[in-house]
């Protein structure tokens, strides 16, 4: 009699198998039913991150593979994408198309990694390029709706205010770190800074999202303007120079866009003087050492050995390392590593560029997919809604960051909101002009004439 175990199976392993499969299947349609519980669920890990638990703490092996929470939501998150697609509820927008073929190169480069190298080198690697698709696919799909998106953006500012929250509690525990202060928790080197750049990024997108689209959010004047002065108070503080250059470009963009800001700039003074004071109260309660470490961190720009210059050196040597042109143009699998020399030391880590990142790994041709995905997003987000506007800034923000760091997991929803915006279709409610005046030019008059004081 033939058993499973005469077939050398060991039926437990298929139990296993099975049970998890089974279990994948109903987080798949629990997040199709469900999408906001599935957004709750992508910003999981990096909120786990931020309170030192890293994935490696809590990976499962399987097959000699870690397996990380992420990697499970967000290939969830993925898998979530197909039914409404096939079924044509969800068709794809030219730059979700664009983003889809992106996902193939990427995977199938990560296949010839596992055969080249091993399953984990290649998967590991995989991992900084793989999270911010599947979760700009799903918001893409599923938050078309103006009411799904303002609740996807406001969800976004609860996100930035538990992050503050953070920062705040680390500060209490550790004091205001300088850039190049570095604390060892859980076995770790970690920033002293407070937040990691990611995070910072994502809080100065919800300052610029509360800047320029606040009203279509149905957030009050009083509660918008505190919150923009808290998130750029502390995404100042936190001290990632990436960050502050993102917030003046947001800024910059986000004005030339909107010509109703422009021509009622003075209005507006109110209510940037109220974000200044703030600012200054804050500098002023927290002392010298603040003003010191700031400083510090102003200093470290112009060094001869600052980051900026240890960047560009690793990205001159990692593109020097291309043989030839199959490489320029298709890439190198994922497993190949990033081993570059900067000072005459090895260096292995990521390039700190998502650009050249995606070149080094998908060649030219998944560079100018990358590329292509934010430039149909920008054209086709035009029009003087707020709602767009503000998703444009969002979009200046991604690239600006994306040539010092790769998208953390969670920003890839940010990429998903410019994405469901593109989407909805012409004339539905999502693509209505919402406000005929800038929200930011209106927002001291409103003030004003309601008897409160916005300084």
């Amino acid at each position: 009699m033939l058993t499973l175990w005469s077939w050398g199976v060991d039926p437990l392993q298929i139990l296993a198998l099975s049970a998890a499969v089974i279990a994948l299947t109903g987080i798949v349609l629990l997040f199709v039913r469900v999408p906001k519980l599935a957004v709750v669920m992508m910003l999981l890990p990096a909120l786990l991150s931020e309170f030192y638990l890293f994935p490696s703490q809590y990976a499962v092996s399987v097959g000699g593979t870690s397996l990380h929470l992420s990697d499970i939501i967000y290939t969830c998150a993925l898998l979530a994408v197909v039914p409404p697609i096939v079924q044509r509820k969800a068709p794809l927008p030219r730059p979700g198309a664009l983003l889809v073929l992106l996902l193939a190169v990427l995977v199938s480069l990560a296949a010839v990694g596992a055969v080249t190298y091993t399953v984990n080198t290649a998967f590991n690697e995989f991992r900084g390029s793989y999270y911010s698709i599947p979760a700009a696919l799903f918001v893409m799909t599923h938050f078309r709706r103006r009411d799904q998106l303002q609740w996807l953006l406001r969800m976004w500012m609860l996100w930035a205010l538990v992050l503050c929250a953070i920062a705040f509690l680390h500060w209490g525990q550790y004091g205001l770190g300088s850039s190049n202060r570095m604390l060892l928790v859980n076995g770790q080197e970690v920033t002293a800074r407070g937040l990691g750049a990611g995070s910072g990024l994502d809080i100065a997108v919800a300052a610029m999202v509360l800047l320029f689209a606040g009203p279509v959010l149905s957030i009050s004047p009083r509660i918008r303007w505190t919150g923009l002065s808290l998130f750029l108070v502390v995404a100042v503080l936190l001290q990632h120079r990436t960050i502050w250059v993102v917030l003046m470009l947001c800024g910059v963009v986000g004005w030339r866009l909107d010509p109703a800001l422009l021509r009622g700039r003075l209005r507006s003074v109110v209510g940037v003087g109220y974000v200044g004071i703030l600012a200054t109260l804050a500098l002023i309660a927290t002392g010298s050492t603040l003003m010191t470490s700031l400083a510090t961190s102003w200093q470290e720009i112009f060094k001869a050995n600052s980051t900026a210059a240890w960047r560009v050196t690793g990205w001159a040597d990692l593109l020097g390392d291309q043989k030839d042109w199959a490489q320029w143009f298709f890439g190198r699998p994922f497993g190949a590593g990033f081993l570059r020399y900067i000072d005459r030391q090895p260096v292995t880590v990521a390039p700190h560029n998502d650009f050249i990142q995606t070149l080094l790994r998908g060649g030219v041709v998944g560079l100018l997919l990358l590329i292509l995905v934010y430039v149909c997003c920008w054209r086709l987000l035009r029009g003087p809604r707020p709602l767009d506007i503000a998703l444009r800034t969002v979009l200046v923000a991604l690239v600006a960051y994306s040539v010092a760091y790769s998208l953390d997991l969670e920003q890839g929803i940010l990429l998903g909101a410019c994405l469901a915006r593109v989407a909805a279709p012409p004339g539905s409610r999502a693509n209505r002009p919402l406000q005929t005046t800038s929200p930011v030019a209106e927002t001291p008059r409103r003030l004003v004439t309601a008897g409160a004081r916005p300084g």
